[in-house]
């Protein structure tokens, strides 16, 4: 599905325009991870893959607990197609097969957008 010119309603855009937000600076924060130019070397880590794995899937479990889920197609699809084109750019000596990711918008406490 092509983002080219799109009537969504204002509900929609303003969901939309609240997870372009909260990615862009994720974007930002993460050194401009789509822009393909900077070499990036593996941090110093002092967790395995496993015990990563294993504090994402807690953390995972609380937002679960915490945030309810946006139930939005088209802005699901939007955060969905972005995490993917994130997730394709990570590094090929940061990539694990360990590591799996999930994109799903929810709501925050505050009434607005959380990934």
């Amino acid at each position: 599905m092509g983002l080219g010119v799109m009537w969504w309603s204002r509900r929609t855009h303003r969901r939309l325009a609240g997870a372009t937000v909260v990615i862009g600076l994720g974007v930002l924060l993460s050194g401009g991870a789509l822009g393909g130019q900077t070499v990036v070397t593996p941090p110093d880590n002092k967790y395995t893959p496993a015990q990563d794995v294993e504090l994402g899937r807690q953390a995972a479990v609380e937002v679960e607990r915490q945030l309810p889920l946006l139930r939005d197609a088209e802005v699901t699809s939007f955060v969905a197609s972005l995490g993917t084109r994130l997730v394709q750019s990570i590094p090929e000596a940061l990539r694990h097969s360990e590591f799996q990711y999930s994109f799903q918008p929810r709501h925050d406490r505050g009434g607005g957008l959380s990934r």
